[in-house]
């Protein structure tokens, strides 16, 4: 089991939907860019996904995959290649859009249920002071741009905060984590 972690933004920034739509582009389902490159094009992981954890005063983004341990160092190479294309390149045409609607189809699916409304409406009330509306949320998710996105990649995955833990039976890693962040 290999976790990478990043540092990402607080549930109160500006930046959170800019976030949230990269995490789920990233590794938030079968159409994400980590599942189809890990997992459907080399075989590396049976699971692989990438997790934002947003806080009052900060946040943090993982990815994480379970693999042999013959194919850590690849995993972990792979998964980083996919990361500095992110950064590098942006956000690819219809991906931004995939991520919207599996987030707006999120929202909506959750108001389906009384224990995710109040889990929701109490975060809400915790960070913001008020329950925010279905519908702003939308909007906020909406408004999001590809420039914007793409500007979130570079802060997001600029390797300043890199941190990996591995969990498993593996003698020595095949990485160092400075090498990990350089190639970011």
């Amino acid at each position: 089991h290999v976790c990478i972690g990043l540092d990402a933004p607080s549930q109160s920034s500006g930046r959170r939907f800019a976030t949230l739509l990269l995490d789920v582009l990233l590794g938030g389902g079968v159409s994400s860019r980590l599942f189809r490159e890990v997992r459907e094009k080399r075989g590396l992981a049976y699971a692989v996904s990438s997790s934002w954890n947003a806080f009052g005063r900060g946040g943090y983004e993982t990815v994480s995959a379970a693999c042999a341990p013959k194919n850590l160092g690849q995993l972990v190479e792979v998964t980083l290649a996919e990361l500095s294309k992110l950064k590098r390149g942006g956000v690819r045409p219809g991906e931004l859009s995939r991520a919207r609607a599996i987030v707006v189809n999120g929202i909506l699916i959750s108001l389906e249920s009384t224990v995710s409304r109040m889990f929701s409406q109490a975060r809400q009330e915790f960070y913001f002071g008020r329950a925010i509306p279905a519908e702003e949320l939308i909007a906020r998710v909406a408004s999001v741009t590809a420039e914007e996105a793409g500007q979130e990649a570079e802060r997001l995955l600029d390797g300043r905060a890199l941190s990996v833990s591995v969990v498993g039976n593996v003698s020595r890693l095949p990485f160092s984590v400075s090498d990990l962040a350089g190639a970011l």
